[in-house]
C-alpha cells in the first residue's frame, strides 16, 4: 500500500487545471478538478520513484487526445555517464476510486484502456500501463470534495483530505496486456457512457520494483545489442 507525501500533494494542487480534459466531460467542474488532481498525484508518485533510480522523465500531458496521464522515460543517469534513449519508453497512468462497497478491484477491476478502434493493439500506444486504485469509495469521497469547494474551505483542507489517500498500484507491459485481453471471454466493458477494453487487474503485477528491474533489464539488452552491432561493424570493415 502506498501514500503521497505533502510535497507531492502540494505540487498537484498547484498544477494549473487545463481546459481540454476530454475524459472528464461527464463530471461537474468540482469533480473534474478532483479527478485531474488524483491523476496528477499518480503521475508525480511514479515520476519520483523513477527519478530516484536515475531515470530521466517528463510529463506528456498534452498527448494526442488529452485524456490520459502519460510519463515518458527518455534516459538514465548512471554513475559514469548519462544514457539517452533513441525511443522514449511510454507509460500511461490511470487512477480509480472504488465504485461501491463490496467491489474487489483485484478480481473485478481492469486497467482502463479506452476502446477507440476495433483493434485492441491500435488502442495501446504505451509500453507500460499502470492502474492505481485508491482505497476510497467514490460517492463519499466526491461528496466530501464538493463540500470543501462549496463552502470555500481553505486549501489546507484539500491537502489534508488528499493526505488520507492510500492506494495500490498495478502495472502491465503492452505485450502482456494484449495477451491478457486475448484470454478474456468478454473483450470489452462499459462504464459511464464509455467503452473499455478488458485488461484484468488480476493479470497485472503489483510489485513496482519488479517494474524497475524490468526497465533496467530492457535497457541493458538494448545497449548490449547496439554495442554488439557496432563491434561487428568494426570487425567486418577491418577484415576487408
Amino acid at each position: 500500500m502506498h501514500t503521497f507525501n505533502e510535497k507531492q500533494i502540494q505540487e498537484a494542487l498547484n498544477r494549473p487545471f487545463p481546459d481540454y480534459v476530454n475524459n472528464l466531460r461527464y463530471r461537474n467542474g468540482k469533480l473534474q478538478k478532483d479527478c485531474y488532481i488524483r491523476g496528477v498525484l499518480g503521475e508525480i508518485f511514479i515520476r519520483d520513484i523513477l527519478d530516484s533510480y536515475g531515470f530521466i522523465t517528463k510529463s506528456n500531458e498534452n498527448n494526442d487526445d488529452n485524456t490520459d496521464r502519460d510519463l515518458l522515460i527518455y534516459g538514465l543517469n548512471i554513475r559514469s555517464s548519462q544514457i539517452l534513449f533513441q525511443k522514449e519508453i511510454k507509460i500511461e497512468i490511470k487512477t480509480s476510486l472504488i465504485p461501491y462497497n463490496g467491489f474487489n478491484y483485484i478480481n473485478e477491476g481492469d486497467i482502463k484502456i479506452y476502446k477507440k478502434t476495433n483493434d485492441f493493439k491500435n488502442d495501446i500506444y504505451w509500453d507500460f500501463g499502470i492502474q492505481i486504485y485508491f482505497h476510497k469509495y467514490r460517492i463519499p469521497w466526491e461528496e466530501r470534495i464538493q463540500n470543501i469547494y462549496e463552502t470555500n474551505q481553505d486549501q489546507k483542507e484539500l491537502l489534508k483530505l488528499y493526505s488520507t489517500l492510500n492506494f495500490d498500484l498495478f502495472w502491465i507491459s503492452r505485450q502482456n496486456a494484449i495477451f491478457a485481453n486475448s484470454l478474456s471471454l468478454d473483450k470489452i466493458w462499459y462504464h459511464a457512457n464509455k467503452v473499455y477494453w478488458r485488461c484484468p487487474i488480476i493479470e497485472c503485477n503489483r510489485n513496482f520494483y519488479e517494474f524497475i528491474i524490468g526497465l533496467l533489464n530492457g535497457i541493458i539488452d538494448t545497449q548490449c545489442q547496439e554495442i554488439s552491432m557496432l563491434k561487428n561493424y568494426i570487425l567486418s570493415n577491418n577484415t576487408k
